[in-house]
């Protein structure tokens, strides 16, 4: 048999019933020590009588009650399994004691899978997702090359004087390489969450394509700024008039591997993010 004792001090306790007397109270002395400030020092007795058990009032001051009555003191009323018993804010009564199942020989154990049929990718959507992850890391692992890379280089050659410019500009000088460093330091560390736990996929794939879309159009929106300082005229010329048809010999730009590092590793980061956003949602 067992004693489920129930309070909101001290939860829910299971004391199984093993000697013929226990005694109930606050006192430190008691066999089951009540945590209520309604029950007295030396509450409460339990006591078995056969195969059956007893609950005595000991003369408390706030009393013992079960089935909706307080207890006449030192008197023993029987406790069956089920009844309960309220002392103060505390609940007490009995179950019997469930039986421990059956043990299983080793040899004949059912072998439980890790995880359900049902819950396993298919190998197809397996290599899938592995394919947007390393998508995802040469993404980065270009952006983070190119940032620091050799972007362009400016050549200008004027008659007589021949070249008086030869200049190489890298992603350094530009101003932008602290910040593809980042994107591309931080999509790494995304898709190591989504590595660690497969329940982050779907987030890590959101912000891995919205850090690759965003900062590409960051990137061409700034463009677009410089084109356009360049398109403004000044009594009927611009300056790309003039780098098109004047001095079209004597300028040349060049575009370097940096450029191209940065432009596949942002294709590659927001590309892999939006393949493993879809492909968590068939996981």
């Amino acid at each position: 048999m067992i004693l489920v004792i129930q309070s909101a001090e001290m939860g829910e306790r299971r004391v199984p019933l093993q000697r013929g007397v226990l005694t109930l109270g606050r006192g430190a002395d008691c066999d089951l020590v009540l945590a209520d400030s309604q029950a007295s020092r030396r509450h409460a007795e339990l006591r078995r009588a056969g195969e059956r058990w007893q609950i005595v009032d000991l003369g408390s001051t706030n009393g013992t009650f079960m089935s909706g009555g307080r207890l006449a003191p030192n008197v023993a009323r029987s406790l069956r399994p089920g009844e309960v018993v309220t002392i103060g804010s505390t609940r007490l009564h009995l179950v019997d004691e469930a039986p421990a199942p059956a043990a299983v020989p080793w040899a004949e154990a059912p072998l439980t899978p890790a995880m359900p049929d049902a819950a396993r990718p298919s190998l197809l959507l397996t290599l899938l997702i592995w394919f947007s992850r390393l998508l995802v890391l040469a993404g980065a692992a270009a952006l983070m090359a190119g940032a620091q890379a050799e972007w362009l280089r400016l050549a200008v050659t004027l008659p007589l004087l021949g070249n008086v410019l030869n200049r190489t500009i890298s992603g350094l000088e530009s101003g932008y390489a602290y910040l593809l460093i980042g994107v591309g330091a931080l999509g790494l560390l995304l898709l190591l969450v989504d590595l660690l736990s497969r329940r982050w996929g779907l987030a890590a794939g959101l912000a891995q394509a919205l850090l690759g879309g965003l900062t590409a159009v960051t990137l061409a929106f700034n463009a677009y700024t410089y084109y356009q300082a360049g398109a403004q005229t000044l009594f009927g010329i611009s300056m790309l008039d003039v780098l098109t048809q004047y001095a079209r010999d004597l300028v040349q730009i060049t575009v370097l591997p940096g450029i191209y590092l940065v432009g596949g590793g942002l294709a590659g980061l927001t590309l892999g993010g939006l393949l493993r956003l879809i492909f968590a949602g068939m996981e």
